[in-house]
C-alpha cells in the first residue's frame, strides 16, 4: 500500500504514518498514551470535544504553534 510518513517537531523525535485503514495495524491504547505524553512535552494541546467550547485558541496560545 501507499501512504505518507511525516516527521513531527518537538523534543521527542516522532513520525506519523498515514495510510489506508486496511494496511494499518489495530490501535494500541499504550501507544496513544505515549503519543499524548509526547504531544504535551512538545507543547501541543489535546482538547477533547467535551471541553472544546471552554477555550479560545488565543487563551491556549495556539497562534505560537503556527496553527
Amino acid at each position: 500500500g501507499s501512504g505518507w510518513l511525516l516527521e513531527l517537531p518537538g523534543p521527542t523525535p516522532r513520525t506519523v504514518l498515514l495510510a489506508a485503514a486496511p494496511t494499518m495495524p489495530a490501535p494500541d491504547s499504550r501507544h496513544l498514551t505515549e503519543w499524548q505524553r509526547a504531544d504535551i512535552d512538545a507543547g501541543l494541546p489535546w482538547i477533547g470535544a467535551e471541553v472544546a467550547d471552554l477555550f479560545t485558541p488565543q487563551a491556549l496560545g495556539i497562534e505560537r504553534l503556527g496553527a
